[in-house]
Formats: C-alpha cells, sequence, structure tokens
C-alpha cells in the first residue's frame, strides 16, 4: 500500500499491492517550507494511517538535511524530527529512511529541478562556496530500502540511505554546465559548510550499489536532464 503520488511512491510502486508493507510518500518534501498548515497536514494523515493499519510494516522518508548546520534550525527540521519520534511512539513494525537530495523526476521544487532550470532559462543566483549537497539516484533508493525490508534488516531503526560522496555545490554546477553546454548566471558566495552522512549501516550490507560505479553523479544528472528536460522550462 502506498500513500502518497509523488517521485517517491512510484520508484516503490511494486507494494502498492502489498498487504502488509504500507509506503508512507505524503509527507513535506520542501525543505524551505515555513506554513504550518502543511506541516500538520502531513502529521494528521500520518496519524490516521498508524491508526487505521497498526498491523502494516510503515515506511517513512525523513530527511538527511537533519545533519545540515545550515538547515536543522529550520521548521522543516523540527517538523521531521517530530514526526520520527511520534513513529517510534505509536508504532510496532517501521523503517525510517533519511534521505538527502533524490534525483529523479519532480514537480516539486528539488535542488536539482533548480539548478538545471536555473542554467536552462539563466536565472542568476546565488552559490555558497564551502557547501556540499549529497545526491543519490531513485533506483539505489529504492534497491537499498527494498532489501532491508525484504531481509527484515535494521527493523525499527532510523537508517540513512546516501551515497559515500558529498559533494560541493559548485562542482554540481560544473557538471550541469557539461551536460546542458550552457553556464549559470551566478555569484559565488564566500560561505557555506559541508555536510556529513554516516552511511556504514548500508556499507556493511551484502549489496552492489550503484554508487560505486565511475562517474556515478554525471550519469545520474545526465539521465535527470535527458528525461526531464522539455518539463525544465
Amino acid at each position: 500500500m502506498i500513500i502518497g503520488n509523488g517521485m517517491i511512491s512510484k520508484v516503490f510502486k511494486s507494494y502498492d499491492y502489498s498487504n502488509k508493507v504500507l509506503i508512507f510518500a505524503s509527507g513535506v518534501s520542501n525543505s524551505n517550507e515555513v506554513l504550518e498548515r502543511n506541516f500538520f497536514r502531513e502529521e494528521s494523515l500520518l496519524k490516521d494511517v498508524i491508526s487505521k493499519y497498526p498491523e502494516k510494516l510503515l515506511i517513512y522518508f525523513s530527511s538527511c538535511s537533519i545533519y545540515d548546520d545550515s538547515m536543522n534550525t529550520k521548521p522543516y527540521i523540527k517538523h521531521k524530527l517530530e514526526m520520527e519520534a511520534l513513529i517510534q511512539r505509536n508504532c510496532s513494525n517501521f523503517y525510517i529512511f533519511r534521505l538527502p537530495q533524490v534525483v529523479g523526476f519532480a514537480r516539486n521544487q528539488t535542488l536539482v529541478n533548480f539548478l538545471f532550470s536555473s542554467v536552462l532559462n539563466n536565472k542568476k543566483i546565488d552559490i555558497y562556496k564551502y557547501s556540499t549537497r549529497n545526491l543519490i539516484s531513485t533506483v539505489d533508493v529504492y534497491k537499498v530500502a527494498s532489501y532491508l525490508l525484504e531481509n527484515k534488516i535494521y527493523l525499527n531503526e532510523i537508517t540513512n540511505i546516501a551515497t559515500p560522496k558529498n559533494t560541493l555545490v559548485i562542482d554540481i554546477v560544473k557538471i550541469i554546465e557539461d551536460i546542458t553546454e550552457l553556464s549559470f548566471n551566478y555569484d559565488l558566495i564566500n560561505c557555506g559548510h559541508p555536510i556529513e552522512i554516516n552511511i556504514d549501516k548500508i556499507l556493511n550490507l551484502d549489496l552492489k550499489f550503484g554508487f560505486n560505479q565511475p562517474n556515478y553523479l554525471e550519469n545520474v544528472l545526465s539521465d535527470f536532464f535527458t528525461l526531464s528536460a522539455h518539463e525544465l522550462n
């Protein structure tokens, strides 16, 4: 069973008819969200789902932005931590997966959507010189999460699903320039700081990861552009 209809719900469509697993993919996804009503909507829906389907294994997607010192005072992060705590208090069987920047087609404004749209429309942006981001494909998110579910590994725990490499935003910009053969219009701001995400739990799995392949980030961003170019303008 899947709650939601966005990028993550489409990735996990194989669980749509599962009687045992409930994929909750209808949460607030905009890290800059400040409207209380949107946080309340997710909280109400999550409580309702937990109450109606106590027998199902609940899968919830949280955020690795919790580890980002420039983000962790925002209402979005406070909300995600509250939802994690709500699940831990009220669910007997659950997985909480903290995700970084997931690369896949989405109608909401992800970092990758924003960057591609900006360069295609020659929109001037600010780039923080020392900021890093961790990018992972939807394919790898599904691969890791489904492996954990099917093998009942890390049940009732919070697990980070991310890649080993955190990339400077300015380097992501350069890759996008190579892909699009366009130049960004930007100001490089002398601030920002890196984010560190511990992924020891998933690296200990007997699983071959796509992100270990050469040019992983270049390939993921190129695939995204090929599939989404007509939507980015």
